[in-house]
């Protein structure tokens, strides 16, 4: 995988916004395109203050798409690499949402590659 671009701070914080139609993200924030033979896979971090806000808003995050009406499918959680994790379907992608350390984590990856990256995302931040 290529990585194409690669946005920070205040620009990372607007990409999310406008991809939720409203303010969602007022932290730091980091978001990694990739692109490959597989197809596109984003990475989408948000930093907090520390693990246990990042795992609150990851479960809030995960209730609101469990509650509400989505597009997001077939939630589950699953243990990766000796981590909680959430996996859900929707847009043509595998998402995967996990916290680690003071990070929330957010990876959608085209699905036929999702599963063998996400194992290797994990090996890596670990």
């Amino acid at each position: 995988m290529n990585q194409t671009q690669y946005l920070q701070g205040k620009e990372a914080e607007e990409f999310v916004n406008k991809l939720h139609l409203k303010t969602v993200v007022s932290e730091k924030s980091d978001i990694a395109f990739y692109e490959g033979s597989g197809g596109t896979l984003t990475v989408y971090i948000t930093y907090y203050q520390d693990n246990k806000i990042a795992r609150q808003e990851m479960n809030r995050m995960i209730n609101k798409m469990q509650t509400t009406e989505t597009i997001f499918i077939k939630g589950k959680r699953m243990e990766i690499a000796d981590q909680d994790v959430f996996r859900c379907f929707g847009m043509g992608q595998t998402h995967y949402i996990f916290a680690l350390d003071e990070k929330l984590f957010w990876v959608s990856a085209n699905t036929m590659i999702a599963a063998d990256f996400i194992e290797y995302y994990m090996d890596y931040i670990n």
